[in-house]
């Protein structure tokens, strides 16, 4: 098994030098805390809940450094949407141990099919419980039955393709912040598709954004509360959304026709400045 074990303090350095660059990144069960290890030109963020969403859409609104869309869709929802290998990383941070085994092992093997470079997960080492009775959660919101813990998970449960990078003594205390009887461990697994590390930022960036976003059945958006298409001719691009996502929507619009018009113009020269850098 390919395992390496490190401090509470090491995990995330550790964890930070596997990872890859992302020209689109989606960030399944994001709550209201988007994953910051890896700064992508657009970062999609999936949650469901409508609360977390609405809440995360205020977080990110003026963000500078990336472009944001908030998508109100569950996992499958969303994945039933994008195209496989038609992004570039997949993060699943504090999620697969809030679905059932079964259901946790379906998300992994779809993620696989949906990235084009990575699929970057984190989870407690073994089953933690979690529950919020009166249903508040950790940011005092009405969150507490999405935050409920259904299985645990362990490096076994990986097979020798993803690297696995553990701590057994990371959380200290509760989601809550009450200390435990006894301090719990964590890790990440990571899997990197060496068949497509070395394929250029900018050409992600710019032909598998427009790629991921080409959705042709805009119902199965309809149904989780998004209504988008884009069409993309030339250089000409639509794209409709909510009010609440996160990127203005002519912000969007003209990210989408910059790299639908841009994919016959030449590679800018060195040091000419690139969207997103």
């Amino acid at each position: 098994m390919n395992i390496s074990w490190h401090s509470t303090e090491q995990l995330e350095a550790a964890v930070r030098t596997r990872l890859v660059p992302a020209g689109v990144l989606v960030d399944i069960g994001c709550g209201i805390r988007p994953q910051r290890l890896v700064t992508p030109v657009v970062h999609v963020c999936c949650e469901p809940f409508a609360d977390y969403a609405r809440r995360l859409q205020d977080e990110v609104i003026s963000s500078s450094e990336r472009t944001f869309l908030v998508l109100g869709l569950t996992w499958k929802q969303a994945l039933d949407v994008l195209p496989e290998k038609s992004v570039d990383s997949v993060f699943l941070l504090d999620v697969i141990e809030h679905l059932e085994k079964e259901e946790g092992a379906e998300l992994l093997r779809r993620t696989e099919r949906l990235a084009r470079r990575q699929v970057v997960l984190f989870t407690p080492l073994g089953f933690v419980p979690q529950v919020h009775p009166d249903g508040i959660d950790a940011w005092g919101m009405r969150g507490g039955a999405w935050q409920e813990h259904k299985s645990g998970w362990n490096p076994e449960d990986f097979d020798e393709s993803w690297e696995i990078l553990a701590s057994r003594a990371f959380h200290t205390t509760d989601s809550l912040g009450k200390p435990l009887a006894e301090p719990a461990g964590a890790f990440f697994a990571v899997k990197t598709f060496s068949e497509v590390a070395d394929v250029p930022r900018r050409r992600l960036a710019r032909e598998v954004f427009v790629e991921a976003m080409a959705v042709e059945d805009p119902e199965t958006l309809r149904r989780g509360g998004e209504v988008f298409r884009d069409a993309v001719h030339d250089s000409h691009a639509f794209v409709r959304l909510p009010r609440w996502v996160a990127a203005p929507r002519r912000r969007l619009a003209a990210l989408i026709r910059r790299y639908a018009s841009d994919r016959s113009r030449p590679a800018p020269a060195d040091g000419e400045r690139r969207h997103g850098g």
